[in-house]
């Protein structure tokens, strides 16, 4: 008798896996993301949002979970070189920036690039205490207009520049570098309930909370 319910259940868990495989459509007006579910234990995601220049496609393994279908994914990215974080000071005379590495230390003698729109450009190095100093920009009133920033380091031994901008209001900038950037794989998981037919969103970050998809 235990040995013929266990076969029963394991009949109702093949039967389960095998009505979620198939391709599902998201139901909204600004996007058509679909999600491939395969028999083989892979899905593929495509992102088809109302711009092409966020589309993307991931994919990964799936598990079903009762009612939900969890999707595993593997998120591989690389760390930046350099990370910019500014700040406002009230009243500040001049442009300060603090150059550092990841763990915190000054980094002397680095030399930076600052140029406001038709204006010279002003190069400086840090100090001892990894601070370079510049002054504002003569021209324009308009807190959100950029200045161009310059900068040059090694990663990894070799030469790497960097050119980027920063708000013009912004008159204290910590530039923080990662001379050696790794590689991470980052495991993440997506949780959508299942009912007859319809995937709805659990925990999805990339969607609105409740979002469906229909089988199509």
């Amino acid at each position: 008798m235990k040995t013929k319910l266990l076969a029963l259940l394991c009949c109702l868990l093949v039967t389960s896996t095998n009505d979620i495989v198939g391709t599902y459509q998201i139901v909204s007006d600004r996007s058509f993301d679909t999600l491939e579910i395969k028999s083989d234990g892979s899905y593929t995601y495509k992102s088809r949002g109302d711009s092409c220049y966020t589309w993307h496609d991931f994919s990964g393994e799936w598990e079903l979970r009762q009612d939900e279908l969890i999707l595993k994914r593997i998120h591989t990215f690389s760390e930046r070189a350099t990370e910019f974080h500014e700040t406002v000071v009230p009243d500040a005379k001049h442009i300060s920036f603090h150059v550092k590495d990841t763990f915190g230390e000054p980094i002397s003698d680095f030399e930076i690039k600052y140029w406001c729109a038709d204006e010279a450009e002003q190069i400086q190095k840090t100090d001892n205490n990894g601070i370079a100093i510049f002054n504002p920009c003569l021209s324009g009133d308009n807190e959100n207009e950029s200045v161009g920033v310059g900068v040059k380091f090694l990663t990894y031994g070799n030469e790497t520049t960097v050119t980027t901008s920063v708000y013009k209001a912004s008159n204290s900038i910590v530039l923080t570098i990662n001379s050696e950037p790794k590689t991470v794989n980052e495991s993440e998981e997506y949780i959508l309930s299942y009912n007859n037919g319809v995937l709805t969103s659990v925990y999805f970050p990339k969607l609105l909370g409740g979002s469906t998809f229909k089988k199509l």
